[in-house]
């Protein structure tokens, strides 16, 4: 017998269940380290266009001494000034027709009193796990580009890492703060590096002390492979390797480089620079950048009632169709951008 209309909601329900239960075998895709840091400790969404934060911007004049009758002067304190950043909305649907359905067993009817077989709930809940498999993969493959990339991608994501930590930290307006005129809001940036191991260790010195001289602390490093190996083998080319074994004694070589560090952080790879995420190769690649991050100082806002919420949008009057979409409302964000830094090589 068919099923009716009630019932294909509560099997997708079901269905969205059982995903989260019995994931496939995943082949493509890949390990997205930012996005997994990022919601270990999102902020909460609690409404209004913007997410907005306090700055402490000035101390204002160091005053002067004085004596006698001398006149003193008196100079306005104002001290904060306020970034914000534009609430985003991401939406990621998907459809199934009546005649689909159809020729795959799955019989749909406006009759409330319809029943299906198991056969049939059976083979409806196979097709919509499928399509929870691929929703919520192309979800976490959205989102993780809308974390990196500049949001030109999209008039209606914000900004990401690409605009917050910027390889142009004086140009433009980030969080409705001209950087241009306000020094405070700029991040490290240096292009353009070279490959040895003397002007690596500088590049990467200098970064770090201009983030620690804020009160920044280099919490995660990120990197494209380009930028990973300019670095392992300035270390190599710089340095004798000594093998010992002792006589009679299998050898053994390992060669691969098990972790790079700098300043106690490991340089943790990001798969999709090398692909500048399925993109145009932008000016100076993805796969050439470094980015030094303070996590305190970059959070993701998002609306907890509305991140990766899965909806059964039903059929409209006009289709034969069933639709189901994922929503998220979040931004990136940041209130200290000098605590940041990005480096790239030539």
């Amino acid at each position: 017998m068919p099923l009716n209309t009630e019932q294909l909601a509560n099997i997708y329900k079901f269905a969205t269940d059982e995903f989260g239960k019995r994931k496939p075998v995943d082949q493509i895709n890949i390990e997205r380290p930012l996005l997994t840091e990022l919601l270990k400790s999102p902020d909460n969404y609690v409404g209004g266009p913007y997410f907005t934060d306090q700055l402490y911007v000035s101390n204002g004049d160091k005053g002067t001494g004085y004596s006698g009758y001398q006149r003193l002067s008196f100079s306005e304190g104002r001290p904060v000034d306020q970034v914000k950043f534009r609430v985003g909305n991401y939406h990621l649907g998907r459809v199934i027709s009546d005649d689909e359905l159809r020729k795959a067993g799955v019989k749909v009817t406006d009759d409330k009193g319809a029943r299906a077989d198991a056969g049939e709930t059976v083979v409806l809940t196979n097709m919509l796990t499928q399509l929870m498999t691929q929703m919520d993969n192309a979800c976490e493959e959205g989102l993780n580009e809308s974390v990196w990339l500049d949001g030109s991608q999209d008039a209606e994501l914000t900004p990401g890492v690409d605009a917050l930590i910027s390889l142009t930290p004086a140009v433009g307006t980030v969080g409705g703060v001209d950087a241009s005129v306000n020094t405070y809001w700029r991040n490290y940036a240096k292009t353009g590096i070279g490959s040895t191991l003397a002007t690596v260790m500088d590049e990467l010195e200098l970064a770090r002390r201009a983030i620690r001289r804020t009160g920044g602390r280099i919490g995660k490093i990120y990197a494209g492979a380009d930028a990973i190996d300019i670095i392992r083998r300035a270390v190599i080319a710089a340095n004798m390797t000594q093998v010992n074994y002792s006589s009679g004694a299998p050898l053994k070589i390992d060669l691969a480089t098990d972790t790079l560090k700098f300043d106690g952080t490991p340089i943790e790879w990001v798969p999709e620079f090398d692909t500048n995420f399925g993109r145009a190769a932008p000016t100076i690649p993805w796969s050439k950048r470094l980015y030094m991050m303070d996590m305190r100082h970059l959070k993701l806002e998002r609306d907890a009632a509305n991140f990766r919420r899965v909806r059964y949008a039903g059929r409209p009057i006009d289709q034969l169709a069933y639709y189901f979409s994922n929503t998220s409302t979040f931004g990136l964000k940041t209130n200290k951008r000098n605590t940041h830094g990005v480096l790239a090589f030539a």
